[in-house]
C-alpha cells in the first residue's frame, strides 16, 4: 500500500501557516518569489484589520480543523460585526480551499522530503471529478521522481481551489503497482488517463501565481530541519545548480546558517567537478541576462596550501562571487581597455583558486590570485576573506570583490604584494 499522511492537521502544516504575514498588495510584490511564501495576502483586501481578521479565522479554522461550510458561517458573522461588506461565496471558498490547501501541501512536502530515502517514487493524485480542470486530470496517477525538476513547478496546489495531492513509494510500491515513472514537462501534451474527462490529450500548465513549490521555498530556509542526509543533499543541489538564481542562490544570499555554509564547504571539497561544471552555465546566463539578480554562487575553496601559510586563516575556505560583480568583470569599458577578463577566463576561476599563485595585499588587507595570460599579462582575482554574505553579520565566507588584467612588474617586486 502506498504511503499517505494523516489527513489531520500536522503540525508542519500549521508551522508554515503560524510563520505568514498578513500584508497588502504593494508590499507582497516588492518581496522575492521565495518570500512571497511567508506572505498572507487576498486580491482586493488592503484594510488592515479585515485582512488580519481574515487570517486569524483562517488560523483558527487550520488549527481546529473546521470545514469550509462552518468557516463561511462565523467569517459571515463576523463581517455582520464590522459592518464590512460581504465577500461571494464562491470567493470566500476560494479564500478557504486555497490558504488550507497550501499549509496542507506544504506540510506534506516535508514530511516526504525525510522520507525521500526511502521512498523517492512520488504519484500525483487529482480528484478527477467533472470539476478538475484537464490540465490537472491529465497527470493524475503520474509517478516523477521527487528530486525531478518537476516537482519544482507541479507540487500541488497548482492553482485556486486546487485539490490536487501527492502520495510517496517505495521501490516495492512501484513493483507491486505496476507503477512506472516517467519525466514531464511543463507544456508537455498528456492524455487524460481516467476519469470523466477520459481520453482529452491538453498541455499540461499550473495557474498563473501557481507556477512553483511553496513547500520547497519554505523549509530550505531552515534547512537546520532537514535530517542530515537530506540535507545535504539540498546544499548539493545549491552548490552544483546553474540558471535558476531565485531558487537556489537568494537561498544561499538569505538563508543558509554559518552552519550550513560550512557543510556547503564540505560539499564543495567533494564535488568540486560538478561544480565547476555549474558555475561555467551560470556565468553564461549571469553574461547573458547582462544584468545583476542579486546571485551569489559559490565558486569553490581556498587551497590547503594558502589556508596553512595564512597566520590568520579564515573562518571558512568557502569561495563565493554575486553576479553583480561577474558583470563587472566583463563590463564593455573595463574590455575597451583591455582590462576585462573573457568569459572563458572567468569560467576558469574555480580551477584557477588551486593551481594560481597567491598574494596577500598589505595595502587592503585583501588577496590576490594570479594567473599568466601571456607574456607579462597577468590576470588577477581580488577574495576579501571572511566577508558577509548578503547584509548579515552572521553569515561569512570569501568573496571574490573584483578581477582583471594586470601587467607582472605591477606585482613582482612591489612592496604591496606578498607572495605566499
Amino acid at each position: 500500500m502506498a504511503f499517505v499522511f494523516n489527513p489531520g492537521p500536522p503540525k508542519e502544516a500549521y508551522t508554515f501557516w503560524k510563520d505568514k504575514v498578513p500584508m497588502g498588495r504593494k508590499a507582497f510584490n516588492a518581496l522575492s518569489k521565495e518570500d512571497r511564501v511567508r506572505a498572507f495576502i487576498v486580491g482586493g483586501m488592503a484594510k488592515g484589520d479585515m485582512l488580519t481578521a481574515m487570517y486569524q479565522s483562517i488560523d483558527k479554522a487550520l488549527a481546529g480543523g473546521q470545514g469550509l461550510k462552518s468557516w463561511k458561517k462565523e467569517i459571515r458573522t463576523l463581517f455582520n460585526e464590522k459592518g464590512w461588506n460581504q465577500l461571494r461565496s464562491w470567493r470566500l471558498d476560494n479564500i478557504y480551499r486555497t490558504n488550507i490547501q497550501t499549509a496542507y501541501s506544504v506540510g506534506r512536502y516535508r514530511q516526504m522530503m525525510e522520507v525521500a530515502d526511502t521512498r523517492p517514487w512520488w504519484r500525483y493524485s487529482a480528484i478527477n471529478d467533472s470539476r478538475t480542470r484537464m490540465s490537472h486530470a491529465a497527470l493524475h496517477g503520474r509517478v516523477v521522481r521527487c528530486d525531478d525538476p518537476f516537482w519544482d513547478v507541479f507540487f500541488p496546489p497548482n492553482g485556486y481551489r486546487c485539490r490536487c495531492a501527492v502520495t510517496c513509494l517505495s521501490d516495492r510500491d512501484m513493483a507491486r503497482k505496476g507503477y512506472t515513472a516517467e519525466t514531464i514537462k511543463k507544456g508537455q501534451i498528456l492524455e487524460i488517463p481516467d476519469g470523466p474527462q477520459k481520453g482529452r490529450a491538453v498541455p499540461v500548465m499550473p495557474d498563473n501565481n501557481f507556477q512553483t513549490n511553496p513547500g520547497k521555498f519554505y523549509w530550505q530556509a531552515d534547512l537546520g530541519r532537514f535530517r542530515t542526509d537530506v540535507k545535504q543533499a539540498v546544499l548539493k543541489d545549491i552548490a552544483v545548480k546553474a540558471g535558476n538564481g531565485l531558487e537556489a542562490y537568494n537561498i544561499l544570499k538569505h538563508h543558509l546558517s554559518q552552519e550550513h555554509l560550512e557543510e556547503l564547504e564540505t560539499v564543495m571539497w567533494a564535488d568540486g567537478e560538478k561544480a565547476r561544471a555549474g558555475f561555467g552555465k551560470w556565468v553564461d546566463n549571469v553574461l547573458e541576462a547582462g544584468r545583476s539578480k542579486g546571485e551569489i554562487y559559490p565558486v569553490g575553496n581556498l587551497p590547503a596550501r594558502v589556508l596553512k601559510a595564512l597566520a590568520a586563516p579564515p573562518r571558512l575556505a568557502l569561495v563565493t562571487i554575486d553576479d553583480t560583480q561577474l558583470l563587472h568583470m566583463s563590463r564593455s569599458a573595463k574590455a575597451e581597455r583591455g582590462a576585462a577578463l573573457t568569459p572563458d577566463e572567468i569560467k576558469e576561476i574555480p580551477d584557477r583558486l588551486q593551481t594560481g599563485q597567491w598574494w596577500r595585499d598589505n595595502e587592503n588587507k585583501n588577496y590576490l590570485m594570479t594567473w599568466i595570460r601571456q607574456k607579462d599579462a597577468w590576470l588577477k582575482v581580488v577574495v576579501n576573506m571572511d566577508h558577509r554574505i548578503g547584509n548579515s553579520k552572521k553569515r561569512i565566507a570569501n568573496h571574490i570583490i573584483t578581477a582583471g588584467v594586470v601587467q607582472e612588474k605591477n606585482i613582482v617586486g612591489n612592496q604591496r604584494y606578498e607572495e605566499i
